[in-house]
C-alpha cells in the first residue's frame, strides 16, 4: 500500500530527525575528545607528544569550523524567521482582502436576491 504524503513526510522527519541526533552525539564526543586529548599532553613528555599537538591543533581547528558553520546557520535561520513574520504579514492583508472580496461578492448576491424576491 502507497503511502500517503503525510505518512511520507512523516518518515523522513523521523528519519531526518535519527540523523540529527547521531550527529549531535557525535558532535558531543569530537568534543569530549578534544577536551581529554588537551589535559592528556601536559601530563605526558614523551616522544610522540608533537604527534598529538598536531591532533590536537586538527580538532581545534575542526571545532572551529563547526562553530563558524553553526553562526551561519543561526544567521540564516534569524533571516528565515524574519521573512516568514513579513509573510505571515503579507498572508494577513491577503486573508483579509479575500474576505473582502467575498464579503463584496455576498452583498451583491444577496442584492439580487432581495431585488428579486
Amino acid at each position: 500500500m502507497a503511502l500517503s504524503f503525510g505518512d511520507s513526510i512523516a518518515k523522513y522527519d523521523k528519519n531526518v530527525g535519527s540523523l540529527l541526533a547521531e550527529s549531535d552525539d557525535y558532535e558531543k564526543s569530537a568534543i569530549e575528545q578534544y577536551k581529554k586529548l588537551k589535559q592528556f599532553i601536559p601530563q605526558k613528555d614523551t616522544s610522540y607528544k608533537k604527534d598529538l599537538l598536531k591532533i590536537v591543533e586538527q580538532r581545534n581547528l575542526d571545532l572551529k569550523n563547526k562553530l563558524q558553520i553553526k553562526e551561519r546557520q543561526n544567521e540564516a535561520l534569524l533571516r528565515v524567521l524574519e521573512y516568514l513574520s513579513s509573510l505571515e504579514k503579507k498572508q494577513c492583508k491577503i486573508n483579509v482582502k479575500e474576505l473582502i472580496d467575498k464579503i463584496t461578492d455576498l452583498e451583491s448576491k444577496i442584492a439580487e436576491l432581495r431585488n428579486t424576491i
